[in-house]
């Protein structure tokens, strides 16, 4: 609603915030959802939106064809720091979280970089056998995040104050030019150094100013290469 707020990144935030709590109830009753994209300018007016609301997303509820079935399998090597579980509970994740523009340390140590950027696009620990439980090598991982049929199109850069990277989930994808990770092994993560220099200061200066002292900046980069299913 336009008119409630013209804040185009905060509209953002609020609906990746509702996309969650979706993808959140329908997994605790048995439903599958997903969100596919956003709505063209034209569909506001076949939907019947009143003048200054916009729609933003598209998010698919139903039934699952297969019913889940997936194994707790941790990637057993990495070129990275051991992702750390916690004990924390969902629950207390949420009601307990905060949000803030300061950050109490001067730097950014490996580990919890690693466990930020695994968190925002990384491979999850669980193997997908839902569709052929029996194929001893469907190894299928998904990501820490939803991705509208399985492509994952994005590239995730971490700006830092020793330099900006490429995150790559799996660098096994790139070397042998596989999709996403589907049926690969191993699963070896990696950080790729893509500028030596701090550009912290250049990126806040288009956006916030707080960012210049930003421990880490998370940068996805959409590669439309990787929507195009089948070529």
């Amino acid at each position: 609603n336009s008119s409630g707020n013209s804040n185009e990144y905060m509209s953002a935030a609020e609906i990746g915030e509702i996309g969650q709590n979706l993808y959140f109830a329908a997994n605790a009753i048995g439903l599958g959802g997903v969100t596919t994209a956003t709505i063209p300018p034209p569909m506001d007016r076949y939907v019947g939106l009143p003048e200054g609301e916009h729609g933003r997303i598209v998010f698919y509820l139903g039934h699952p064809a297969y019913s889940y079935d997936f194994i707790y399998r941790p990637m057993w090597f990495s070129l990275l720091p051991k992702i750390q579980t916690s004990s924390t509970s969902l629950t207390a994740a949420i009601v307990e979280r905060k949000e803030a523009v300061t950050w109490d340390e001067i730097a950014m140590s490996k580990q919890l970089l690693v466990q930020m950027l695994w968190s925002s696009y990384g491979y999850s620990y669980l193997l997908d056998n839902t569709q052929d439980k029996y194929n001893i090598l469907n190894i299928t991982r998904h990501r820490t995040l939803p991705s509208a049929c399985g492509m994952y199109p994005l590239c995730i850069y971490a700006v830092t104050e020793t330099g900006t990277y490429r995150y790559y989930p799996n660098i096994v994808d790139t070397i042998y030019g596989l999709v996403n990770g589907w049926k690969s092994w191993p699963q070896i993560t990696f950080l790729k150094k893509e500028i030596t220099e701090d550009i912290r200061n250049d990126i806040a200066q288009v956006s916030e100013a707080y960012l210049a002292t930003s421990p880490l900046i998370i940068i996805p980069v959409l590669d439309v290469e990787q929507t195009k299913q089948g070529g």
